[in-house]
């Protein structure tokens, strides 16, 4: 079960003469230039899972596994170009949520990843045709 919570997007701010404006202005600039993992986020949805789901275009999931242990799948690496993931897992309950690209394909080398606590996270990111990594 999967629904949307939220759809990011930067705020539009006018061109102002007032400084707070014009440094709001600056620092949305800069933070959206920073590089394409930023650029990601502000325009990617945000979903809540709580059972077995495989990700697609979003870039935050949010897994509440108090229900039960579930693994979410990541797509071939080979449709997953450009792609990352911000994931945590925001319940408090013993039931972990594992993360697993498709097949064989590992994330830093392993099989899975799992998310035991409240509030383990990991950033996902396709790096080669090869590997999938976890930069948390």
């Amino acid at each position: 079960m999967s629904k949307i919570v939220e759809s990011i997007s930067p705020p539009l701010i006018a061109p102002d003469t007032s400084w707070e404006k014009a440094i709001e202005y600056s620092l949305l600039k800069f933070s959206i230039d920073v590089n394409d993992f930023t650029k990601q986020v502000f325009y990617r949805n945000v979903v809540e899972v709580s059972s077995a789901y495989t990700t697609g275009d979003e870039t935050i999931i949010l897994a509440d596994a108090t229900s039960g242990a579930f693994t979410i799948t990541f797509p071939l690496l080979a449709k997953s170009i450009e792609r990352s993931y911000w994931i945590m897992k925001i319940d408090s309950s013993v039931n972990a949520v594992t993360l697993d690209g498709t097949g064989s394909e590992p994330i830093n080398g392993a099989t899975t990843v799992s998310l035991a606590n409240q509030y383990d996270k990991a950033f996902i990111v396709r790096g080669n045709a090869l590997n999938w990594y976890n930069f948390a």
